[in-house]
């Protein structure tokens, strides 16, 4: 399902709905209303929220049986993963679902940073000592034929046809192959 930057005013708007003749449930369930008729059809329904834990991520968070957490291996990028968790942890105790973190993956890698080699570093020690959810082997670096393929006027149906054959489709291809290892 394609979403729009329209969520954001939507996210802003859903808490101010009173509860009342037409509208008696949580904002937080809007999303699992809206689509449940629909997800026997898949087999995996991937779920790209805001970076932030509002309204709409929470509606993601709430319908998932696995997140993951998309990071830069940068000091800022990564600096919020424990409260990430931490918010995920209290809001899945508070609702009784029953989501698990699935692992962090790594993008906009630069290959020649000794920033990034290091953050992964710290990221993978972190996971090693189960502070943190597994880091995913794949990396996927920082191209600009990444940045490309968010141009949604051209029309493609795989991602041999988005991203073309070579690297920047491999590393898409491997990360596919290893989330489904771990799913």
């Amino acid at each position: 399902m394609p979403s729009s930057l329209g969520l954001i005013e939507i996210q802003d708007a859903l808490p101010l709905i009173p509860a009342g003749r037409f509208y008696v449930k949580s904002p937080v369930g809007i999303l699992k209303d809206a689509i449940s008729g629909r997800l026997d059809e898949y087999d995996f329904v991937l779920i790209d929220c805001p970076p932030n834990l509002g309204i709409i991520t929470l509606n993601g968070i709430f319908i998932s049986d696995y997140f993951l957490i998309p990071s830069i291996p940068d000091i800022l990028s990564t600096y919020g993963i424990p409260q990430i968790l931490g918010r995920i942890d209290s809001f899945k105790r508070e609702t009784g679902i029953n989501i698990k973190p699935l692992g962090v993956v790594i993008s906009m890698y630069r290959a020649q940073s000794r920033l990034h080699d290091s953050v992964i570093k710290d990221l993978k020690s972190k996971a090693a000592q189960n502070t943190y959810p597994r880091v995913f082997d794949t990396i996927v670096p920082l191209t600009v034929r990444t940045a490309e393929a968010a141009d949604f006027s051209v029309s493609v149906n795989t991602l041999r046809q988005k991203y073309g054959s070579g690297r920047v489709y491999e590393n898409y291809h491997d990360l596919t192959k290893e989330f489904l290892a771990h799913v």
